[in-house]
């Protein structure tokens, strides 16, 4: 049995435990949640920092993880597709060890979760060790509406293989720009995907909302590239609001990047389907784009937004922890307990794990150490660091 305490034990699910102590037995199962008076501090492992629970990665993609420091930094999307698309290869032979010491660094930068994005089934070895909780999304493209049944069933294969493993799995769209609307729709009516959650890549470039507002702008030559003629069968006021209804309104949509979501976007959003979530990631959006989401347009909506890594493609690193620095650091004002939300709860709540997210008795969901923050306020700072404890 251990009896932690730090400065402060942020729950997520309850309020802030200021000199709080947390008991936990040898499995990681948390007993009791209580304050240091009821203690000597001689049975105590005490800490300066924050306790609170492992951390959710709600979008990443394991099996790109040979590509770290192969892409070039701040070309704009639609090149980074183009050089990623030059250099994706998973024959290799550091592929496999690529994924590991990926998921390795997960587990040391204190993430418990991981919502993962796989075209192929390179990863699920690995991701069947079950060291790390994963949702694997199977990603499914494909521009030309008459091969749409061709595109799938690669799809269905790959999401056959993830099942065979008893690896949780869904067939999910990957991005407006890349499928047409009848693979779309098609993804959506499968039978084996009734009872699933979805994964989108929205409006990670103001090229994406130019295609569905315009017709126009850098997609028009990506496609000429690939000898792909685009129809402009979806114009709208954004791209997001050319495609939302084709989600089931019942279904859990996580949306993901929203760098040039407009608040207009978000609320159109949020009046239409319910059960959407908005997953920020924005050291990736920064490496692909060098820009950021104005984060202030997600604050209505606190309890719905989630945190992601995106891929060794385009991070230097994988850690969700590194992902609140960032934003702290440009919104001072979206404090340490909301980012600690947004890295936690709010992820677990989306993948339905509710043994993750939350410090609650009879809960496993990994306990996390943050150091060398402000004692007052809580703020981050760039020395501040986290640990994974349990």
């Amino acid at each position: 049995m251990h009896k932690i305490s730090a400065d402060y034990i942020l729950p997520v699910s309850s309020a802030p435990l200021k000199n709080g102590v947390i008991v936990i037995d040898d499995d990681g199962i948390i007993i009791s949640l209580s304050d240091r008076n009821n203690f000597e501090n001689a049975e105590l492992q005490i800490y300066r920092g924050i306790i609170c629970p492992g951390f959710i990665n709600a979008h990443c993609h394991l099996e790109l993880s040979y590509l770290k420091e192969q892409i070039t930094e701040h070309t704009g999307l639609v090149n980074f597709i183009i050089e990623f698309l030059s250099k994706r290869d998973d024959s290799g032979e550091n592929v496999q060890q690529a994924i590991k010491d990926a998921e390795d660094e997960m587990i040391q930068n204190g993430i418990v979760g991981v919502g993962d994005i796989s075209n192929a089934v390179t990863s699920f070895l690995q991701k069947s060790k079950r060291r790390i909780e994963y949702h694997t999304f199977v990603e499914c493209l494909g521009l030309l509406p008459e091969k749409a049944d061709e595109f799938l069933d690669r799809s269905i294969a790959v999401f056959h293989s993830a099942k065979q493993l008893s690896l949780e799995a869904s067939i999910t769209p990957h991005a407006p720009y890349s499928m047409s609307l009848e693979l779309m729709k098609k993804i959506f009516r499968l039978p084996e995907n009734q009872t699933s959650i979805f994964s989108y890549h929205n409006q990670e470039t103001a090229e994406e909302n130019d295609l569905y507002t315009k017709g126009t702008g850098g997609f028009l030559d990506f496609y000429r590239k690939f000898n792909f003629q685009f129809i402009a069968d979806r114009i709208a006021a954004s791209s997001v609001q050319a495609h939302l209804n084709i989600f089931p309104e019942e279904k859990r949509i996580l949306l993901v990047h929203n760098t040039f979501s407009s608040k207009e976007d978000i609320e159109f959003v949020m009046n239409k389907h319910k059960n959407c979530y908005w997953c920020l990631c924005p050291n990736a959006n920064l490496f692909i784009e060098n820009t950021l989401p104005d984060f202030q347009n997600f604050i209505t909506y606190n309890e719905r937004i989630c945190l992601g890594t995106d891929s060794y493609a385009s991070n230097k690193g994988l850690s969700i922890f590194e992902e609140m620095k960032t934003i702290q650091q440009v919104n001072p004002g979206i404090l340490t307990p909301q980012l600690v939300s947004w890295a936690t709860l709010n992820g677990a709540e989306f993948f339905g794990w509710n043994n993750l997210g939350r410090l609650e008795p009879g809960k496993k969901p990994g306990v996390n150490l943050i150091t060398n923050v402000n004692a007052e306020t809580l703020q981050l700072n760039k020395n501040s660091i986290v640990e994974k404890l349990f």
